[in-house]
């Protein structure tokens, strides 16, 4: 993927995962929020969601301001 985007000479970024099961990327008690409303969520659903949640607000805190 990376050398495709290189070819292209189009800018990229990586982010890191978020793993649920780690305590410094989610706490007890996000999982237990998190969990309340999807009771049903695996661990590895919440660290995908909050993957992606975080790379949005990346998104919006990077947005220009007109």
């Amino acid at each position: 993927m990376e050398s495709h985007l290189a070819e292209q000479d189009i800018p990229y970024e990586r982010f890191p995962a978020v793993l649920a099961t780690r305590e410094e990327h989610v706490d007890d008690d996000m999982r237990r929020r998190i969990r309340a409303g999807f009771p049903q969520i695996q661990v590895g659903a919440i660290g995908c969601y909050l993957s992606h949640l975080r790379i949005i607000e990346r998104m919006l805190d990077d947005k220009p301001q007109s």
